[in-house]
C-alpha cells in the first residue's frame, strides 16, 4: 500500500535543506502480524526481517518494498524477543528482553545460537549494528537500548510480566557495545525514550523509535524529533532499520504498519531549531 504525505507543519530549517526532504513517507504496508517491535535490513529487498510480538511470535523475512512474506520461524525467545540487527554474511543479532542477553545467529538457522553475551544492562529493547555501509558492512560495534518494563507490556506488544528493577528499571538508555566481546564502550540517556534504533551511517545519526522518531549523534546529543500522524492519531513507532537513505519504522498504533521514510544525505548537519516536526500521511 503506497502512502502519500498530505500535511507537514512545524519544520524550521536553518542549517541544511535536506531536512525538508526528510518528511517524506514514500510507502507503507501492513506487517505480517501485530506489534512490529524489531526490524533488520539485509543487502537487498528480499532480505528484511521483522519480529512481531503476536503469537506465535515469529521472526519473518519479508520484501522491504511490499511486505510480502518469504519465510518465518518462531523465535526461540518468544515474546521476550527484542531488537534485530543484520551483519554482512547472513548474520542476525537478536536481543532477549527478559534474560538481558544478545545472541548472534545465522538467518538461515535462527534457532541455533552461534555466540552470545550479556547486555550489561537491564531490559534489552532494541539493536542496531554501527555499520560503515549498507547491508551490515563493516563496523565492530553494536547499539542496544533499554526501556522500563511498562514500555514493553502487552498494551504495546511487550514481554511477559517482567518485574520492575530497583533504581534503574524506569530509565531509558542507549549503549554501544564491542560486538565481539559485548563490553560497553559508551552510553547515554536519550532525551526522548526509545525502543528500537537504526544507525544512519551516512549522516552519523542514530534514529530511535519510542512514539515519535528521534535522532541522536553518537555522543548522545539530541538532533530533533518527528511525529507521524495516521488520521488524527499519533503513530507509535517501535521497530527500526536503515538502508540506502531510507528508514523503515514499525508502528504499533493506531494500526500495525511499516513506514518507509526518506532519510537523505545531508541531515547530519544539525539545524539550530529543528524542534519537533509533525507529519500526516494517508
Amino acid at each position: 500500500m503506497k502512502t502519500k504525505l498530505t500535511w507537514v507543519f512545524g519544520l524550521i530549517v536553518t542549517a541544511n535543506c535536506a531536512w525538508g526532504d526528510f518528511r517524506q513517507v514514500v510507502a507503507s504496508f501492513p506487517p505480517p502480524a501485530r506489534y512490529p517491535l524489531a526490524l533488520a535490513r539485509g543487502a537487498d529487498d528480499a532480505h528484511m526481517w521483522v519480529f512481531c510480538n503476536d503469537p506465535p511470535y515469529n521472526i519473518y523475512r519479508i520484501n522491504a518494498e511490499t511486505g510480502s512474506v518469504y519465510e518465518s520461524v518462531a523465535s526461540p525467545w518468544g515474546t521476550d524477543t527484542r531488537g534485530l540487527a543484520y551483519a554482512a554474511g547472513g548474520y542476525l543479532y537478536v536481543g532477549d528482553f527478559y534474560a538481558d542477553h544478545i545472541y548472534l545467529v545465522h538467518y538461515s538457522n535462527i534457532r541455533s545460537v552461534i555466540s552470545s553475551f550479556p547486555a550489561g544492562h537491564y531490559n534489552v529493547a532494541g539493536l542496531a549494528l554501527k555499520a560503515m555501509g549498507d547491508g551490515g558492512v563493516g563496523g565492530n560495534s553494536l547499539w542496544s537500548t533499554t526501556v522500563p518494563p511498562l514500555w514493553s507490556d502487552n498494551r504495546i506488544g511487550g514481554a511477559r510480566g517482567k518485574p520492575a528493577r530497583q533504581h534503574d528499571a524506569w530509565l531509558c538508555g542507549v549503549y554501544l557495545h564491542n560486538r565481539t566481546t559485548g563490553s560497553i564502550i559508551s552510553s547515554f540517556p536519550p532525551d526522548l525514550g526509545v525502543v528500537d534504533v537504526a544507525w544512519d551511517w551516512r549522516n552519523d545519526i542514530l534514529w530511535g523509535g519510542g512514539a515519535a522518531l528521534a535522532g541522536y549523534k553518537p555522543t548522545g546529543s539530541y538532533v530533533g524529533s518527528f511525529w507521524f500522524y495516521r488520521g488524527h492519531s499519533k503513530c507509535h513507532l517501535r521497530g527500526m532499520c536503515y538502508f540506502n537513505q531510507y528508514l523503515w519504522a514499525g508502528a504499533t498504533w493506531p494500526e500495525p504498519l511499516i513506514l518507509k521514510i526518506h532519510c537523505p544525505l545531508g541531515i547530519g548537519v544539525e539545524p539550530a531549531s529543528l524542534g519537533k516536526v509533525k507529519a500526516l500521511f494517508r
